[in-house]
Protein backbone atom coordinates (compact mmCIF):
# COMPACT_ATOMS: atom_id res chain seq x y z
CA UNK A 1 0.00 0.00 0.00
CA UNK A 2 1.39 3.40 -0.83
CA UNK A 3 1.61 5.76 1.94
CA UNK A 4 -0.38 9.29 1.88
CA UNK A 5 1.52 12.16 2.96
CA UNK A 6 -0.82 13.75 6.05
CA UNK A 7 -1.52 17.15 5.72
CA UNK A 8 0.51 18.02 8.56
CA UNK A 9 3.66 17.76 7.04
CA UNK A 10 5.11 18.99 3.36
CA UNK A 11 6.90 17.11 1.49
CA UNK A 12 10.85 18.02 1.24
CA UNK A 13 13.04 16.74 -2.32
CA UNK A 14 15.93 14.43 -1.51
CA UNK A 15 18.32 17.71 -2.79
CA UNK A 16 16.17 20.31 -0.99
CA UNK A 17 18.68 22.57 0.36
CA UNK A 18 16.29 23.03 3.60
CA UNK A 19 16.49 19.16 4.09
CA UNK A 20 20.00 18.58 3.37
CA UNK A 21 20.52 21.17 6.59
CA UNK A 22 18.73 19.18 8.80
CA UNK A 23 20.10 15.33 7.86
CA UNK A 24 22.41 13.73 9.68
CA UNK A 25 26.37 14.00 8.01
CA UNK A 26 25.97 10.37 8.21
CA UNK A 27 22.91 9.35 6.23
CA UNK A 28 25.16 11.32 3.40
CA UNK A 29 28.17 9.17 4.15
CA UNK A 30 25.70 6.13 4.43
CA UNK A 31 23.95 7.02 0.63
CA UNK A 32 27.30 7.55 -0.87
CA UNK A 33 28.50 4.35 0.22
CA UNK A 34 25.16 1.81 -0.79
CA UNK A 35 23.47 4.22 -3.29
CA UNK A 36 21.02 1.53 -3.81
CA UNK A 37 19.69 2.88 -0.33
CA UNK A 38 16.37 5.46 -0.62
CA UNK A 39 16.15 8.02 1.60
CA UNK A 40 12.62 9.54 2.43
CA UNK A 41 12.37 12.65 4.75
CA UNK A 42 9.15 15.49 5.14
CA UNK A 43 9.52 18.79 6.83
CA UNK A 44 6.73 19.49 9.20
CA UNK A 45 4.95 22.59 9.88
CA UNK A 46 7.27 23.22 13.06
CA UNK A 47 10.39 23.16 10.43
CA UNK A 48 10.89 20.03 12.10
CA UNK A 49 12.85 17.62 9.83
CA UNK A 50 11.26 13.66 9.87
CA UNK A 51 13.25 10.84 7.73
CA UNK A 52 14.99 7.35 7.30
CA UNK A 53 16.71 5.93 5.33
CA UNK A 54 15.33 2.57 3.24
CA UNK A 55 16.61 -0.31 1.50
CA UNK A 56 17.02 -1.55 -1.11
CA UNK A 57 13.17 -0.90 -2.24
CA UNK A 58 11.92 -2.48 -5.37
CA UNK A 59 11.35 -1.04 -8.48
CA UNK A 60 8.18 0.61 -8.98
CA UNK A 61 6.89 0.05 -4.90
CA UNK A 62 7.54 2.36 -1.98
CA UNK A 63 8.86 2.12 1.16
CA UNK A 64 6.55 -0.62 2.29
CA UNK A 65 8.70 -3.49 -0.01
CA UNK A 66 11.86 -2.63 1.66
CA UNK A 67 13.03 -5.22 4.32
CA UNK A 68 15.38 -3.13 6.02
CA UNK A 69 15.66 0.35 7.84
CA UNK A 70 18.87 1.77 8.73
CA UNK A 71 18.65 5.14 9.95
CA UNK A 72 15.84 7.16 11.61
CA UNK A 73 15.82 10.98 12.69
CA UNK A 74 13.84 13.30 14.24
CA UNK A 75 15.88 16.80 14.05
CA UNK A 76 14.62 20.10 15.66
CA UNK A 77 17.52 22.23 15.47
CA UNK A 78 20.07 21.43 12.63
CA UNK A 79 23.59 21.10 13.41
CA UNK A 80 22.47 20.82 17.18
CA UNK A 81 23.55 17.80 20.09
CA UNK A 82 21.85 14.91 19.02
CA UNK A 83 20.75 12.05 20.84
CA UNK A 84 21.43 8.63 19.17
CA UNK A 85 19.72 5.59 20.30
CA UNK A 86 20.49 2.28 19.45
CA UNK A 87 17.64 -0.17 19.63
CA UNK A 88 16.98 -3.82 18.85
CA UNK A 89 15.07 -3.44 15.43
CA UNK A 90 12.22 -1.14 13.28
CA UNK A 91 8.86 -1.68 13.94
CA UNK A 92 6.42 0.63 12.06
CA UNK A 93 7.93 4.21 12.48
CA UNK A 94 8.94 5.49 8.79
CA UNK A 95 9.80 9.09 7.70
CA UNK A 96 6.17 10.38 7.84
CA UNK A 97 4.72 8.29 11.57
CA UNK A 98 6.41 7.45 14.62
CA UNK A 99 5.76 3.54 16.20
CA UNK A 100 5.18 4.17 20.10
CA UNK A 101 9.08 3.58 20.99
CA UNK A 102 10.18 6.76 18.69
CA UNK A 103 7.47 8.67 19.83
CA UNK A 104 8.47 8.54 23.30
CA UNK A 105 12.18 8.79 22.14
CA UNK A 106 11.50 11.70 20.84
CA UNK A 107 9.53 13.19 23.60
CA UNK A 108 12.93 11.86 25.74
CA UNK A 109 15.28 13.58 23.78
CA UNK A 110 13.44 16.82 23.98
CA UNK A 111 12.79 16.33 27.55
CA UNK A 112 16.77 15.67 27.95
CA UNK A 113 17.26 19.03 26.08
CA UNK A 114 18.86 17.40 22.66
CA UNK A 115 17.95 18.92 18.95
CA UNK A 116 17.70 15.76 17.75
CA UNK A 117 17.09 12.10 18.06
CA UNK A 118 18.86 9.71 15.60
CA UNK A 119 17.90 5.91 15.89
CA UNK A 120 20.03 2.80 14.60
CA UNK A 121 19.57 -0.53 15.61
CA UNK A 122 21.47 -3.85 16.04
CA UNK A 123 19.11 -5.68 13.16
CA UNK A 124 18.19 -3.70 10.62
CA UNK A 125 15.15 -6.06 9.56
CA UNK A 126 11.45 -4.81 10.04
CA UNK A 127 9.47 -6.41 12.02
CA UNK A 128 7.09 -6.01 14.78
CA UNK A 129 7.69 -8.42 16.75
CA UNK A 130 11.15 -9.87 17.49
CA UNK A 131 9.88 -13.09 17.60
CA UNK A 132 9.63 -12.81 14.03
CA UNK A 133 12.98 -10.70 13.39
CA UNK A 134 15.26 -13.54 15.38
CA UNK A 135 13.19 -16.39 11.76
CA UNK A 136 14.82 -13.99 9.29
CA UNK A 137 17.28 -14.95 7.06
CA UNK A 138 19.51 -12.37 7.24
CA UNK A 139 18.17 -10.31 9.97
CA UNK A 140 20.86 -7.77 10.30
CA UNK A 141 21.25 -6.31 6.90
CA UNK A 142 24.00 -5.75 4.32
CA UNK A 143 24.78 -1.97 5.69
CA UNK A 144 23.50 -1.77 8.78
CA UNK A 145 26.95 -1.90 10.36
CA UNK A 146 28.19 1.07 8.10
CA UNK A 147 24.84 2.84 9.14
CA UNK A 148 26.10 2.31 13.21
CA UNK A 149 29.29 3.43 12.58
CA UNK A 150 28.62 6.46 10.64
CA UNK A 151 25.97 7.87 12.64
CA UNK A 152 27.96 7.27 16.19
CA UNK A 153 30.19 10.39 14.65
CA UNK A 154 26.68 12.59 14.71
CA UNK A 155 26.34 11.45 18.77
CA UNK A 156 26.16 14.01 21.33
CA UNK A 157 24.98 10.64 23.50
CA UNK A 158 24.21 7.56 23.26
CA UNK A 159 21.32 5.55 24.94
CA UNK A 160 21.55 1.82 24.33
CA UNK A 161 18.16 -0.07 24.72
CA UNK A 162 17.88 -3.57 22.68
CA UNK A 163 16.55 -5.97 25.55
CA UNK A 164 17.13 -9.61 26.26
CA UNK A 165 16.22 -10.54 22.78
CA UNK A 166 20.13 -8.40 21.61
CA UNK A 167 21.57 -11.67 22.29
CA UNK A 168 20.21 -13.07 18.91
CA UNK A 169 23.24 -14.17 16.88
CA UNK A 170 25.22 -12.36 19.39
CA UNK A 171 24.65 -9.45 17.43
CA UNK A 172 24.50 -6.94 20.44
CA UNK A 173 27.42 -8.21 22.27
CA UNK A 174 29.21 -7.09 18.73
CA UNK A 175 28.18 -4.50 18.23
CA UNK A 176 28.93 -2.88 21.87
CA UNK A 177 32.43 -4.65 21.28
CA UNK A 178 32.75 -2.21 18.15
CA UNK A 179 31.81 0.68 19.71
CA UNK A 180 33.60 0.49 22.57
CA UNK A 181 36.89 -0.77 21.21
CA UNK A 182 36.67 3.17 18.97
CA UNK A 183 36.66 4.72 22.73
CA UNK A 184 32.80 5.49 22.52
CA UNK A 185 30.89 5.37 25.68
CA UNK A 186 27.93 3.49 25.86
CA UNK A 187 24.42 4.21 28.66
CA UNK A 188 21.21 2.71 28.99
CA UNK A 189 17.95 3.65 30.85
CA UNK A 190 18.35 0.56 32.80
CA UNK A 191 19.25 -3.11 32.58
CA UNK A 192 17.21 -6.85 31.82
CA UNK A 193 18.33 -9.64 33.78
CA UNK A 194 20.94 -10.79 31.65
CA UNK A 195 23.03 -7.30 31.50
CA UNK A 196 21.29 -5.78 28.24
CA UNK A 197 20.23 -2.33 28.16
CA UNK A 198 16.44 -2.10 28.95
CA UNK A 199 14.02 -1.54 26.03
CA UNK A 200 12.55 2.28 26.51
CA UNK A 201 9.23 1.90 25.62
CA UNK A 202 7.94 1.49 29.33
CA UNK A 203 10.16 2.99 31.02
CA UNK A 204 9.39 6.33 32.74
CA UNK A 205 10.86 9.51 31.81
CA UNK A 206 12.07 9.72 35.38
CA UNK A 207 14.77 7.21 34.10
CA UNK A 208 18.09 9.22 33.22
CA UNK A 209 21.31 7.81 30.99
CA UNK A 210 23.86 5.93 32.91
CA UNK A 211 26.57 4.55 31.41
CA UNK A 212 26.67 1.21 30.41
CA UNK A 213 28.93 -1.73 29.14
CA UNK A 214 29.41 -5.09 27.52
CA UNK A 215 31.41 -5.94 31.01
CA UNK A 216 27.80 -6.09 32.14
CA UNK A 217 26.50 -9.15 30.36
CA UNK A 218 25.47 -12.04 32.56
CA UNK A 219 28.14 -14.73 30.61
Amino acid sequence: MTQQTPSFVQVVPADAEAGAMMRPDSVIALLQRYPDLVLREVQRLDRSVHGAVFGPIQPGKDIDSSLYRYVLWRIWQPGGRYLVAVMLNPSTATHLDDDPTIDRMTKRAHQLGYHGLIVVNVFAWRDTLPKDMRQAMDPVGPANDAAIDLVIDDATLIVCGWGANGDHLGRAAAVATQLENRGIQLHCLGMVSSGHPEHPLYLPYSRKPEPWSISSLRK
